[in-house]
């Protein structure tokens, strides 16, 4: 599939690769208003404030989609021959609990966010990299097209299918010098999105990647690591740097990793309670926290039903249990665990009874 795109040379080579017409591509590109592109939505951060997400026209975000499902297949064709996997966010069949997996059991564990993650891969950048990157190397028409396809407003938009594959493929210099800082460090990389981990279990911490301050923080980034994520086109968001010690609950992606990685006890008691009172027939509610992998929404057209959520906050607990639990399928069916239990009664109120 690389193959075709890099000897892709007008627009309807790569519309016959994206199996639409070209004509269509044509009026989603230049034709259909920019103000009928995207409506934006609204949702409420974990510390505050509003994350800003664009959502495209059905028929941008199925081109867009096509785009991303192209690429993918390239990223699989490219291989993983230059470096060790230290991605894991919006790639196949790995999640936050293989980058969460890495960092388990660590006397120490540092996090840092990087500042406005997507906006700061802008057109340029995007068309720069398919135009240059010796894996692609395509004909500068063909990189316009994509790039106009994936960015607005001169960057990628948070909330478009393609964003995730193409912000991983730029970041590929990223992981690579990071990883190599890491190295040096004797410590373990990882990245998720916009989520960068750094741990070991040295007994202090390396001055490579963060130095203990008197700030109220407690450490600051060293600045070999800023110099190498500054080279790399990102910025550091100093609000989310922190170190977590053996002692401390240690977080990494939204999972306790102080021994195996898990979902916060607090997470999981609340949503097991719950599921206890609709067994009991008791009054019950869902309480409204930011769960490890979603954000609370200030829209509530984009809110589920309070049982959908229960059902996916326990079915996410009782995936991140099944991968812990290294025992045969036939043992795990007749010993299931607590989890397991939980998420069955709640599988059976859904199709046995009328609460779902």
């Amino acid at each position: 599939m690389i193959a075709d795109l890099q000897s892709s040379k007008t627009i309807y080579d790569l519309a016959s690769l994206l199996e639409i017409p070209a004509k269509t591509l044509a009026f989603l590109l230049y034709k259909l208003p920019d103000d009928k592109k995207y409506h934006e939505k609204s949702l409420s951060k974990k510390g505050g404030g509003t994350r800003v997400i664009k959502a495209p026209d059905y028929r941008l975000k199925e081109l867009q989609r096509k785009l991303s499902d192209l690429l993918y297949t390239c990223q699989s064709e490219i291989g993983e021959s230059h470096a060790q996997r230290r991605s894991f966010g919006f790639e196949r069949n790995v999640g936050i609990y293989e980058n969460a997996l890495s960092h388990a059991n660590k006397r120490w564990v540092f996090n840092i966010d990087l500042l406005d993650f997507f906006p700061s891969i802008n057109f340029g950048r995007v068309r720069g990299y398919f135009c240059k990157n010796a894996d692609f190397s395509l004909e500068p028409r063909i990189a316009t097209l994509i790039s106009q396809i994936a960015c607005h407003d001169n960057s990628l938009p948070q909330g478009a299918p393609s964003s995730p594959v193409i912000s991983n493929l730029i970041c590929g210099s990223l992981d690579y010098r990071l990883s190599k800082l890491a190295k040096r460090a004797l410590c373990n990389y990882s990245r998720y999105v916009d989520d960068i981990t750094f741990s070991t279990n040295q007994k202090n911490f390396p001055d490579l990647i963060a130095i203990e301050t008197s700030d109220p923080q407690g450490w600051a980034v060293s600045d070999e690591l800023v110099a190498r994520i500054c080279g790399a086109g990102f910025l550091i968001n100093p609000s989310k740097t922190r170190m977590s010690f053996r002692r401390s609950r240690q977080v990494v992606t939204g999972l306790v990793v102080n021994s195996k990685p898990s979902v916060k006890r607090e997470f999981y008691k609340n949503t097991r309670a719950t599921i206890h009172r609709m067994m009991r027939g008791q009054p019950w509610s869902l309480e409204r926290f930011s769960d490890p992998f979603r954000l609370n929404c200030e829209n509530e057209e984009v809110q589920t039903d309070e049982f959908s959520a229960i059902e996916g906050r326990i079915a996410f607990a009782y995936q991140l249990d099944d991968k812990k639990d290294r025992r045969k399928a036939s043992a795990k069916f007749f010993h299931p665990t607590g989890v397991a239990r939980t998420y069955s009664n709640l599988l059976f109120m859904k199709y046995f009874t009328n609460l779902g």
